[in-house]
């Protein structure tokens, strides 16, 4: 692998240069709460997302027959 692609030896090299250098207690300092404030995000990021597309396909839809004239719809669609 590191005949086609040299430049992966040198990135493994860095990588492994930080990951052998890094300050063990402070990484484990800041990340102690990463993980339920990463899932809490992520969860909300979710349920944004799926109100979004649940009340813009319903739109949509209601626009496309005509319940709802004031929604532009594109002539080609």
């Amino acid at each position: 692998m590191h005949v086609r692609r040299p430049r992966h030896r040198v990135i493994a090299s860095l990588i492994g240069a930080l990951l052998i250098g890094r300050p063990f207690a402070l990484f484990r300092q800041m990340f102690r709460h990463a993980p339920s404030r990463a899932a809490v995000v992520i969860a909300a990021a979710f349920i944004v997302a799926g109100v979004f597309m649940v009340l813009y396909w319903d739109v949509r839809v209601l626009a496309r027959r005509k319940i709802i004239p004031w929604y532009p719809v594109a002539p080609w669609a």
